[in-house]
């Protein structure tokens, strides 16, 4: 059977730890030490979050942007009675389109697809508007009328990429849609 302590005994080792109370060199050292790791963990974590967060936001941007483009473009166009070749660039980069419409949403008349400092825009008798963002830069903008018996379509090549990124590469989007009128 083990015997207790001297009731002296055991006052005097706790009067010793508290004479001893704090954290040794070592151990802060290593306190620190273990701290600033997780700290870099972490802080590599959060850095690498945010450059995916702003690739997806840019890239979104891009896809935005251009995806609207082609849909306003697909919209007049399908509207349209006519291209009017003779004050259209196709086949080449930059393209223009210039198409005759009597849309009834739409005032009518002549719209013109180009770019313009790196961005698509479509013009009418009175007006001129820009249809993809500011944050985009459009390289290429290609037009294509193909023709048959039956009608005609125009196909379009949009390429794009963010402005305030150059690691981003460039992509590419296509659209074709038929003249409506030019198959009634």
């Amino acid at each position: 059977m083990a015997q207790p302590l001297a009731p002296l005994a055991h006052i005097s080792l706790t009067t010793s730890m508290i004479k001893n109370k704090g954290f040794t060199l070592i151990e802060l050292v290593v306190y620190t030490a273990i701290v600033a790791v997780i700290f870099a963990l972490v802080l590599t974590g959060m850095i690498g979050l945010y450059r995916s967060s702003r690739v997806a936001r840019l890239s979104r941007t891009v896809n935005i942007s251009a995806v609207t483009a082609l849909e306003r473009i697909s919209r007049e166009v399908r509207d349209a009675g006519t291209v009017m070749t003779a004050s259209s660039t196709l086949n080449t980069n930059p393209g223009v389109l210039t198409i005759e419409t009597d849309n009834a949403s739409t005032t009518g008349g002549a719209y013109t697809f180009s770019v313009s400092s790196g961005r698509v825009q479509i013009a009418d008798n009175t007006s001129t508007q820009f249809l993809t963002s500011s944050d985009v830069n459009v390289s290429e903008l290609t037009f294509w009328l193909a023709t048959s018996t039956n009608g005609e379509a125009v196909r379009v090549k949009i390429i794009a990429a963010p402005v305030a990124s150059s690691t981003l590469p460039a992509r590419t989007f296509y659209s074709t849609t038929v003249l409506r009128e030019s198959y009634e």
